[in-house]
């Protein structure tokens, strides 16, 4: 038979017999915790409880029961269902505003790099039509110079005046597939100096402004010429 020996809230049952003793809902609660322990030697039950010290309170609780054989007793402890959910509640509630929270951040973050996206692409766009821009001025002033002109963007791709064409036969398109070394051809005494002259003068280095060269036409002929060769800065060329 259960007999209770302390409780820290019910000493009204300490030492009472608790054979008959049922909760609100008629549970023989301390019978079940002794078959519960004579059957598994521990476990769970569930039952009405006053709420600690406050009699008026009655909640659900839940309690984990094992025998301490040399004693012959059982020892019990137990939670309020209803601190569990409370705890459950809270733990919803912070892990909502953390996802809010992160939810909030990463949405700042995405729209901090769609506007540093839109900014690059706008300054890229800006920059290639400052690009056209320059190249047309530098175009219309090689188109209505009266001497052959020559112009390689960036080092290599290729535009000449209509002089230039003609005298070299191409027409424009044709021209602009070529590459430079195509097109001038460095004189043996140029080749002696480190040339081709026209690359050194694109790297920056010291080499003649004005030289005696040759230029290739269409049907390879080498036409001796005296070139001018001068490096124009162009935005992102």
């Amino acid at each position: 038979r259960p007999v209770m020996i302390i409780h820290p809230y019910r000493t009204d049952l300490n030492g009472r017999d608790l054979s008959d003793f049922k909760d609100p809902r008629g549970k023989r609660l301390f019978i079940e915790m002794t078959e519960t322990v004579k059957r598994d030697g521990a476990g769970y039950v569930d039952y009405m409880w006053q709420r600690k010290d406050d009699p008026m309170r009655i909640v659900p609780k839940l309690s984990y029961v094992k025998g301490f054989a040399p004693w012959g007793w059982i020892i019990g402890t137990g939670v309020y269902l209803d601190d569990v959910e409370t705890e459950i509640k809270n733990l919803r509630q912070n892990i909502i505003i953390i996802s809010l929270v992160i939810i909030i951040a990463a949405a700042f973050i995405l729209f901090y790099l769609l506007i540093e996206q839109f900014r690059a692409e706008y300054g890229r766009l800006r920059a290639a039509e400052a690009l056209k821009a320059s190249e047309e001025k530098y175009r219309t002033l090689v188109e209505s110079a009266g001497e052959g002109i020559i112009m390689a963007i960036s080092g290599d791709r290729l535009f000449a005046n209509q002089n230039i064409l003609q005298r070299l036969g191409y027409d424009a398109d044709e021209f602009a597939k070529l590459s430079v070394e195509d097109v001038i051809i460095p004189t043996e005494e140029e080749t002696a100096a480190g040339g081709p002259y026209y690359r050194q003068i694109m790297k920056g280095e010291v080499a003649p402004r004005r030289y005696a060269s040759r230029l290739k036409t269409r049907d390879g002929a080498l036409i001796e010429v005296m070139l001018s060769a001068a490096g124009v800065d162009m935005p992102d060329k």
